[in-house]
């Protein structure tokens, strides 16, 4: 099994020395140590009667080691060990086992028959058996020494089976690695007595070889696995930063001030990441007929399409998204039957695929996000996830757009414009600097931190809460709290204080209303319940965290004065919790 041993690379010069002195004993020729393998050929041919069969194995030794040590790959260096045993020692059929880990089975990794119409004509090769069930293969793992059968039908030490009825003789011998087994090469023969001790010798010492061979295949085919998981883990990481990279950007953009250029920035962002060479936002009106293309990134000017007018009713590209809520993919758009309604628009932008996105406002999809591509494209759900993600950065930048307007004219019906207008820039500043902050990290305990100490920049406060929902949306806790001190201790506060969302009314108002709540004095608010901690208080706001369509949620302020927080307060709040949205969800 793979990458169990650990055993140096011997080079191939060295073993072929160490094989030659070693099996060359006796009648055999010893040859110089560092000698070539043809110079050695002809010294070996120069000796006086030298033993020729001798001469014959100790080449394919050679050759052998040279072979086995060109290559690390595993199957090139199997067939190459059952290549070169018929030179070692000659026999009819040949297989060779490798053991399972856990030493009670073996598996026969490759098998030959050498001599057309001798031995069986099943395919042994991939099969696997119990060591318990062939004595000789139980003794090799006993004492690690070659096994030899010179008669199948009389040897305990042989298995009678069906397949191997043909078999007369047979010889057998461990592959032995650091003191222990990994595998086993066995010859059969059709006639008895085929195999002698010193057959014996050989091929345990060409085991000893083949063990170097695929121990070291083991170990590359590991190293080259364990390299591609961390080159594949690299990667996964690195497009995963990639992503976030994304992903933030769009969440600063949308705190931008400037609405137009947050979209026409976020178009860029997409269009890049995705590498699609146009991207679009497109509004819905007021009657849900018409899809207005306000914002773009295009790779050629010429191919602007600022304005342009694309029909919902009859376009089945739009009712989908528009209808189900959901992204779709059309990767064939010039056949695609839903793109007919289309297809001359889409002719002419070139769109090979498309990739449509609703965009929310709050729960409302006000309208779509469309990346094209000019070459057939199908986006991963990986991608479809992530441009789903940017979507609801795109909405809340159209919350804050809305809200925006909406301060406006309720300082220009207060006839506070001039002021109004520089306090809210002053806001806008501030939200999108404290925006900056919070996506700059992944922590939740880090984002309620930000979340707490950075609200007195938007509205000016006695009192903080930061609330959350419990997954089951039964109960509201306190996260974070500031301007308790001294009156009641901080972990009391968080453990013991519930709101539970089904009668506490100004929770139940905000949950039903989905705007914030504001109470310019408690004490005379049908809605509360003044608590001992809370007595001081008299003027409260509380403004709702919203991600993907429900209330995760809650941003509390509190004054010990009367009347003190007003509609602007409101606004400001709300459009800070929006923010705090993205923070939290990421």
């Amino acid at each position: 099994a793979g990458g169990r041993f650990a055993f140096p690379i011997a080079p191939a010069s060295w073993l072929a020395q160490w094989a030659t002195l070693l099996l060359l004993a006796g009648p055999a020729i010893l040859l110089p140590a560092m000698v070539s393998h043809d110079r050695r050929r002809r010294i070996v041919q120069q000796q006086p009667a030298p033993d020729e069969a001798a001469s014959i194995y100790a080449d394919a030794l050679a050759d052998t080691a040279e072979a086995l040590n060109s290559t690390l790959d595993p199957d090139e260096v199997l067939d190459r060990i059952l290549a070169n045993l018929v030179r070692v020692v000659d026999h009819d059929a040949a297989n060779l086992m490798l053991l399972s880990e856990d030493r009670n089975t073996v598996r026969i990794v490759r098998s030959q028959h050498i001599r057309a119409g001798v031995g069986s004509n099943s395919h042994t090769a991939g099969l696997t058996f119990q060591i318990h069930s062939f004595p000789n293969l139980r003794s090799m793992l006993d004492t690690r020494r070659p096994v030899l059968i010179a008669d199948t039908a009389t040897d305990a030490q042989w298995s009678q089976t069906a397949e191997a009825n043909w078999i007369k003789s047979s010889l057998a011998a461990p592959i032995v690695s650091k003191s222990a087994v990994i595998g086993f090469i066995t010859l059969d023969s059709a006639e008895q007595g085929r195999f002698s001790e010193v057959h014996a010798q050989r091929l345990q010492t060409f085991c000893s070889q083949a063990a170097i061979a695929i121990v070291n295949a083991e170990l590359f085919a590991k190293a080259s696995r364990e390299l591609a998981e961390r080159h594949k883990a690299e990667e996964h990481l690195v497009r995963k930063l990639r992503d976030m990279e994304l992903l933030n950007r769009a969440v600063l953009h949308a705190a931008r001030l400037d609405f137009q250029q947050a979209l026409d920035l976020i178009c860029t962002d997409l269009a890049n990441h995705f590498g699609s060479p146009q991207s679009g936002i497109a509004l819905l009106d007021k009657g849900g007929e018409t899809l207005t293309l306000i914002a773009e990134h295009v790779s050629e000017p010429g191919m602007n399409a600022i304005g342009v007018q694309i029909p919902v009713r009859g376009n089945p590209t739009t009712e989908f998204v528009l209808a189900h809520r959901q992204p779709l993919v059309i990767v064939d758009v010039a056949n695609d039957p839903r793109t007919a309604p289309i297809r001359e628009l889409m002719a002419e932008r070139r769109v090979a695929s498309l990739l449509l996105i609703p965009l929310f406002a709050r729960d409302e999809v006000v309208g779509t996000i469309g990346l094209d591509w000019h070459v057939r494209h199908e986006p991963t759900t990986d991608e479809v996830d992530l441009a789903e993600s940017v979507s609801h950065a795109v909405g809340q930048a159209f919350n804050n757009a809305r809200l925006y307007r909406a301060t406006q004219q309720e300082l220009a019906e207060r006839q506070r414009a001039e002021r109004g207008e520089r306090h809210q820039r002053e806001f806008v500043e501030a939200l999108h600097d404290v925006t900056t902050a919070m996506v700059s990290s992944l922590d939740l305990d880090v984002v309620l931190d930000r979340l707490l100490a950075d609200v007195g920049r938007v509205v000016i406060h006695d009192a903080a809460n930061v609330l959350l929902v419990d997954d089951e949306r039964q109960t509201a806790r306190i996260v974070r709290s500031s301007g308790f001190e001294g009156i009641i201790d901080r972990d009391k506060l968080f453990e013991t204080v519930r709101y539970d969302l089904s009668t506490t009314t100004d929770l139940q108002v905000i949950l039903a209303t989905n705007r914030p709540y504001l109470s310019a004095d408690i004490h005379r608010d049908p809605n509360w319940i003044i608590r001992e901690h809370s007595k001081w208080v008299h003027s409260f706001l509380c403004a709702p965290i919203w991600t993907r369509g429900k209330i995760v949620g809650f941003l509390a302020v509190m004054s010990a004065h009367i009347g003190f927080f007003t509609q602007e307060d409101a606004v400001r709040l709300q459009a800070f919790a929006n923010q705090a949205a993205v923070a939290i969800e990421n």
